[in-house]
């Protein structure tokens, strides 16, 4: 009865049992919502409950049980579990269907803020490598300004000597101009390899969000990032880099791990201390299996009682208007989607300590 009421408004995938529930909600795509029942054969609804928040890929799916067991604590012991809502038996289907759409919703609005968020950066992005592109185009535009005078006055001195009847020429003065417009040619080709390099750099984070894994060095995501970056965070803080040499390539997605680490570079700038110049500092090591990647700052750290939020969604202890509280939940989901872990923690003096743990063999499928 339930599914033929609600299959008009949402396209429902059954599960007889809870293994079969636990390999749906696995799939790709990933159900929006689970009603989940607690009485089923084998494996309980609590347990698979369980199993869905303890496993990264399934773990932020709301669950909604609907269950006869109607007790407080069953209750209670339900959303502990990290179940959204729990409807007791005998339910009432148009509410069933309210509450359904709600979370639905609400998912929805977590991806179009998810979409806002990555909207901004890509905004600070492109101020920063406008500013990166602009820098090297102005002193381009000013050599091969002087280099058209120069050669306007070469020109004219030869047409001088022509019509004087002299074969005579400045040497001094030609030789001087000489090593002018050698010097400037030498700035004009930096300035065009400069630019190269910036637009190169641009290319991971451009990378559509469903583009295919493949292998990637790390810490050329990490070089490629402070280059884009490097304008937006120079007048706050001072970069530092650590990056053990040849590290293992990741079957990774270069943009979004790209996201991830300039997340947690922003994250570090804005928690500089006013009057205090910040240093971050950005590390990278094989651990065992794993590529670690650590950022750290000299700032106010991480107090103890937000410490076990600082991951969640449009959590923020920035003013009302300064931010969405998006940038670490952006980093989380992205490393959880590569199948490592993401972690922070306070600094031995000062400051904090975001981590992330990311599989050399990272993952062999395309996930989005």
């Amino acid at each position: 009865m339930l599914s033929e009421f609600l299959k008009d408004e949402f396209r429902l995938v059954v599960a007889r049992d809870g293994e079969q529930a636990l390999l749906r909600a696995s799939a790709n795509p990933q159900p929006d919502v689970i009603l989940l029942d607690i009485t089923m054969p084998e494996m309980d609804g609590y347990e698979v409950c369980s199993r869905l928040k303890a496993d990264k890929f399934t773990a932020n799916i709301p669950v909604i049980f609907m269950t006869a067991m109607i007790q407080p604590s069953d209750e209670l012991k339900g959303l502990a579990l990290g179940a959204v809502d729990y409807i007791g038996k005998p339910y009432s289907l148009p509410i069933v269907r309210s509450r359904v759409r709600t979370h639905v919703q609400l998912k929805l609005a977590w991806f179009e803020a998810i979409k806002t968020a990555r909207f901004a950066a890509a905004g600070q992005l492109a101020s920063g490598i406008a500013h990166e592109i602009n820098t090297p185009l102005q002193y381009i535009s000013d050599n091969l300004s002087y280099i058209s005078k120069e050669i306007d006055g070469l020109i004219s001195a030869i047409r001088d000597a022509h019509t004087h009847g002299s074969s005579r020429i400045d040497e001094a003065h030609i030789s001087k101009v000489e090593n002018d417009i050698t010097d400037a040619m030498v700035d004009l080709t930096n300035g065009i390899a400069r630019i190269g390099k910036v637009v190169e750099s641009t290319k991971d984070f451009c990378l559509p969000l469903d583009a295919a894994h493949h292998k990637t060095d790390i810490n050329r995501i990490i070089d490629n990032v402070i280059m884009v970056g490097a304008s937006l965070w120079a007048p706050t803080a001072r970069l530092q880099t650590n990056l053990e040499p040849e590290l293992p390539e990741l079957f990774c997605h270069p943009g979004r791990i790209s996201e991830a680490v300039h997340c947690l570079i922003q994250n570090a700038v804005q928690a500089v201390v006013p009057d205090r110049q910040g240093i971050i500092q950005i590390t990278t090591q094989r651990q065992d299996d794993c590529v670690v990647i650590r950022v750290s700052d000299n700032g106010a750290g991480i107090p103890p009682q937000i410490g076990d939020h600082i991951f969640d969604p449009f959590f923020t202890t920035r003013d009302v208007g300064s931010g969405m509280g998006l940038g670490l939940a952006i980093a989380y989901d992205t490393v959880a989607k590569h199948n490592g872990t993401i972690s922070a923690s306070n600094g031995p003096e000062n400051g904090s300590v975001f981590t992330i743990r990311l599989p050399v063999l990272g993952k062999n499928e395309n996930d989005t």
